[in-house]
């Protein structure tokens, strides 16, 4: 559903007092069909046939009763439902500022939304999204007004922008008028905000969810002419998939609680699932079903999942594949599927998808808070030979951390949250398998050596070094005990580097291909012996490069090391200490 906003204020400094309000009731609906008195003083009034008695006005109350309310709610005066929509859109929100001569805001008491279209609604959960979000452009808009004496034109200079990392994105706008020619809805700064609040806020109603089947489960239902809502919170939980969703940015919540005077904890966001391609498989001639799974988060909570994609550079209108919840199978079928028939013949659903694709979970909690995977991406043009592109986009920028404990915008000096490398960090930070400099920085583009790669993969492994500890020796690795426990669990072999390991030279720097030797040995003694591993190196253009052919097809098949896009593997490069955190990070996800 798309909501537009009214044209906001007009600021006219020259007058000593200026009071900016608007005629309420339209009179061109006459008289209300119904009106409801609410208990906290705001008239919810009816123009429609569809909402006719004092008792459905009633209903709309107890479900707008359930959206988080302060005390900017009495600063609310009405509530109006109308049969159609004269406008185009979906509501409008209504407010009533006055501004002295110096420029200080004041909020008035003649607020009101406006609700139409409302003739064609006849359940509540139709509306609940919609009286939602106008109700956030009156929350947002009251406390940028009372507590910072800023509107939403000043966007830049408040509380909210910083809150958000809003000024990182050059599209955000305050448009003075919606009609002007580069007006765009979903980079308008107030809809941004509105559409916070709901994910923030808004009642459970209004983030109700549909559960969408994959192409598989239509034919297993004999389900031939699918159709879904498009605009659940579930596919389209904001309108703008570019910038980060609302409880992913650490301390937005908190911000507009604290302007509220209200004191409640921060949500704990789980760590992101990680999507894989398993299974590409021609059904027909050009015809492919695609199987996708992605792993659950183990924890004691339960999860909605909704695995949706877009075309690469057109997130607008999402494509839902499949809605699961925990305890189910993490896995959805794209494109064709064929179930064969026990009589003979076969059901064939054929979706012929082409060109790039970007997949992306969204993940709801059990508080109806929103959060989602990272994006990746997808060639369905061509064979992807069981791999995919994990994809950090600008909507991967100011995101929340493991636990929420880092704030991303002061985590490291010399390394801004638009890294590309930063979320992989982050997480390790939170997790405290690394840290950075005394001085605040990171120095990511710094190159590692192998004694300090092989001490973050046993701290990420778990790896108790105490016992292997070697009093008296002198070079660190060896006298905390990183040397004797990583011989120990097989990770570096003396067969490997001859007699008294005299080649390993372990405060060298560390390249590519032994970043990925260390991890294979790694996840064989996490896993066992890795048997029936595809040589995936063999289509690296540098392949004759590769020394350590099987331990570089292990860190592949999981997922942890990948090429150059230029279709080479670069061996022999150092590797810096960037790369080497995203290795790491990766390791985590599989062996956690």
């Amino acid at each position: 559903m798309k909501f537009i906003r009214i044209l906001f204020l007009n600021i006219i400094l020259m007058m000593l007092f200026v009071n900016i309000s608007f005629a309420e009731q339209r009179v061109e609906y006459g008289k209300p069909i119904a009106t409801y008195e609410t208990p906290i003083g705001v008239r919810f009034v009816s123009f429609s046939k569809n909402w006719d008695t004092q008792e459905k006005l009633e209903k709309i109350y107890n479900e707008f009763s359930k959206n988080f309310m302060a005390q900017e709610v009495f600063y609310l005066s009405s509530v109006y439902f109308y049969p159609d929509t004269p406008d185009g859109v979906a509501g409008y929100y209504r407010p009533s500022i006055v501004i002295d001569g110096k420029g200080n805001y004041a909020y008035g008491k003649n607020n009101y939304i406006e609700i139409f279209d409302t003739n064609v609604y006849t359940d509540i959960s139709e509306i609940s999204k919609v009286l939602s979000h106008e109700y956030g452009h009156h929350f947002t808009m009251y406390y940028l007004v009372t507590k910072e004496n800023k509107y939403f034109s000043e966007w830049k200079d408040t509380g909210y922008a910083k809150a958000r990392d809003l000024t990182r994105f050059s599209k955000v706008k305050y448009y003075p008028d919606l009609y002007q020619s580069d007006y765009e809805h979903k980079w308008d700064v107030t809809e941004i905000a509105a559409e916070d609040y709901v994910q923030l806020f808004g009642s459970p109603l209004a983030k109700k969810s549909m559960d969408y089947i994959d192409v598989k489960d239509r034919i297993l239902n004999n389900i031939k002419d699918y159709r879904y809502t498009s605009n659940t919170f579930n596919l389209i939980p904001q309108e703008n998939l570019d910038i980060p969703l609302a409880i992913e940015v650490n301390g937005l919540r908190q911000y507009w609680l604290g302007l509220a005077g209200v004191n409640k904890v921060q949500p704990t966001i789980p760590n992101r699932p990680k999507i894989q391609l398993v299974e590409e498989k021609l059904i027909l001639s050009k015809y492919k079903s695609y199987k996708i799974n992605w792993n659950e988060i183990q924890d004691n909570n339960n999860y909605e999942y909704t695995l949706l994609m877009y075309p690469e550079g057109d997130n607008s209108f999402p494509i839902p594949i499949k809605t699961v919840k925990t305890g189910e199978e993490m896995s959805a079928y794209v494109g064709s599927y064929m179930v064969d028939q026990p009589s003979g013949g076969a059901k064939v659903i054929m979706e012929n998808y082409k060109g790039k694709y970007l997949l992306r979970l969204f993940i709801k909690d059990e508080n109806n808070f929103m959060f989602s995977s990272c994006e990746y991406k997808i060639d369905l043009s061509s064979a992807n030979n069981g791999k995919l592109q994990e994809v950090y986009g600008a909507n991967m920028g100011n995101i929340y951390t493991a636990n929420n404990v880092v704030n991303d915008n002061s985590i490291f000096s010399d390394m801004k949250s638009t890294y590309w490398a930063y979320n992989y960090i982050v997480q390790l930070v939170n997790s405290g398998v690394v840290k950075g400099y005394s001085d605040g920085t990171y120095k990511p583009e710094n190159s590692i050596t192998k004694a300090e790669f092989l001490a973050l993969e046993l701290r990420v492994l778990k790896i108790d070094v105490t016992p292997y500890k070697q009093v008296g020796e002198a070079e660190w690795f060896t006298k905390d005990g990183y040397f004797g426990a990583a011989k120990s669990m097989g990770i570096i072999l003396e067969k490997d580097y001859g007699q008294g390991y005299k080649n390993l030279q372990i405060n060298s720097k560390i390249t590519r291909e032994e970043m990925a030797f260390f991890i294979a040995r790694a996840i064989v003694y996490q896993n066992g012996f890795q048997t029936n591993v595809d040589n995936f190196s063999r289509v690296f253009t540098d392949s004759s490069k590769i020394k350590y052919t099987n331990e570089l097809n292990i860190a592949i098949k999981y997922g942890i090391i990948s090429g150059y896009t230029d279709n080479t593997f670069r061996p022999t490069n150092v590797a810096t200490r960037a790369e080497a955190s995203k290795i790491i990070s990766k390791l985590k996800s599989v062996v956690s």
